[in-house]
């Protein structure tokens, strides 16, 4: 006997839906597909057997946080959407569609992605996603902050990659390659404008914090003290120009 699907069956869910993810993938659950299918089984048994798989039913924008009063054209209202291509077991839930993050809990939450995922740099749209289908992440305190880069190990592709990152408390989530050393400081600017420019309309009064980075392995000192002299303030106007003119140089790069 073939195996064949035997029934189909849609299971709506209530708000508060999750917030999911799936590789770079992040939508609102709304629903589960659940598929049953009839296996060949042992002839002294039932001589058959039944296998379930359940996957996401998925919107991609939260209805709840849309202003009625506003034409919809410019929203991605794809709702309904089966991601076929995975199961609900498989998926990571980041939040539910009611909640508001903290700054340190997107962090967080950024760290166990980059593991999962076992990737590097892939969430840096994240956090305009998150706006959409929850209450967003609250920006964090303007204040003096450090920032310490250490060495460590990251599985990719089934091998150990040396890499530089920032320790797990400190504001921005940052991981270069160990390539050189020019290298990983640009990688590392480009994450840290990333995040600033995430944050320039989050910050009220438009108040500045300074980032200090610091450092206790040797070969990454010159490093540091590159960063350090770049004076990285949270300046929305210092930072929009600096991240546009960063894009701009890489785009020129790539044609």
């Amino acid at each position: 006997m073939d195996n064949k699907i035997v029934s189909t069956t849609y299971v709506p869910l209530q708000p508060p839906f999750q917030i999911i993810k799936y590789g770079l993938d992040i939508a609102m659950q709304i629903g589960t597909l659940i598929v049953t299918i009839q296996k060949e089984g042992d002839p002294k048994g039932l001589g058959y057997e039944i296998e379930t798989h359940s996957h996401p039913v998925v919107s991609y924008e939260n209805k709840d946080k849309v202003d009625l009063n506003h034409q919809l054209s410019a929203y991605h209202f794809l709702e309904g959407a089966v991601w076929n291509f995975v199961e609900v077991k498989d998926v990571t839930t980041i939040c539910l569609s009611n909640s508001i993050l903290s700054w340190q809990e997107y962090i967080d939450f950024l760290w166990r992605d980059i593991a999962c995922i076992k990737k590097l740099n892939s969430y840096n749209h994240t956090i305009w996603i998150l706006d959409k289908l929850c209450g967003g992440v609250e920006p964090p305190i303007a204040q003096n902050y450090h920032i310490k880069l250490v060495k460590d190990e990251i599985s990719l592709d089934g091998k150990l990659t040396p890499i530089i990152r920032s320790r797990h408390e400190d504001i921005f989530a940052l991981i270069a390659r160990v390539t050189y050393e020019a290298d990983i400081r640009l990688e590392i600017e480009d994450q840290v404008m990333v995040f600033m420019h995430a944050l320039i309309n989050r910050i009220k009064d438009n108040k500045v914090f300074y980032i200090w980075y610091e450092t206790e392995e040797e070969d990454l000192k010159k490093t540091v003290f590159e960063l350090n002299s770049k004076r990285c303030y949270t300046d929305p106007i210092y930072y929009s120009k600096s991240y546009k003119n960063r894009l701009a140089e890489l785009t020129k790069k790539k044609s």
